[in-house]
């Protein structure tokens, strides 16, 4: 059985292993990749039997730390209610997605997002630290927005040959609408339809593309 970090005692549902005097502290779950089952009501990510371990087979609720799979999730109640969840990964594949609810935040070095179909992304997302990967082969369209993490510089890469379209400001305030690190378009285009001038700096390769309604400042350009 996976538990979140914490300390538990005698009687505890979630660790009833736990026996005789005293306490066990866990300092924390190890990784898993957990996939969308689809087809089961409610459709939250809280509910274990929405998702299989790929390695187990078992139901779990995703913890801290792990990678999400959502397949065919052509039904928009995806519903994130699970409160400062931090994944290494989110992939979204085979077709339209459109996953809201809670926010969710992604640490240095993470692959991030993984998309190759068409998805409305409406999780506000927060990033810790550089080298974030988004990789869109269609449409990712953010409306919701990115931000640091704890205002530290945060920027992200741009991979694969669809495009990447951020709209909204992420809950809070427009000072934390945007990353303030570097922007680097890889492949594909980075649309920007909100204000994104500021301490970024875009670096476009040849073939890439950055285009928008929105403001940008300090862009490169191979």
């Amino acid at each position: 059985v996976r538990v979140s970090a914490g300390t538990y005692g005698v009687g505890g549902t979630a660790v009833n292993w736990v026996t005789g005097g005293g306490a066990v502290k866990v300092e924390g779950s190890v990784p898993a990749t957990l996939h969308w089952v689809g087809g089961v009501t409610p459709r939250n990510w809280n509910n274990a039997n929405c998702w299989t371990n790929q390695l187990t087979g078992a139901h779990e609720i995703p913890m801290s730390g792990d990678s999400l799979v959502i397949k065919n999730d052509a039904n928009q109640g995806c519903n994130n209610n699970i409160a400062g969840l931090e994944l290494r990964q989110l992939t979204f594949k085979s077709g339209y997605s459109c996953p809201s609810g809670n926010g969710v935040t992604f640490r240095a070095g993470s692959p991030a997002i993984y998309s190759d179909g068409y998805m409305f992304y409406d999780l506000p997302t927060r990033l810790e630290g550089t080298n974030f990967t988004f990789y869109a082969s269609s449409m990712m369209l953010f409306r919701q927005g990115l931000c640091s993490y704890d205002g530290a510089p945060c920027g992200f890469r741009k991979t694969g040959t669809g495009t990447m379209e951020l709209n909204g400001t992420y809950p809070g305030g427009p000072d934390l609408a945007r990353p303030s690190g570097v922007i680097a378009v890889e492949a594909g285009e980075l649309k920007v339809n909100i204000d994104y001038r500021g301490p970024s700096k875009y670096t476009v390769a040849g073939g890439a593309y950055l285009s928008g309604t929105g403001k940008v400042t300090n862009a490169e350009f191979a």
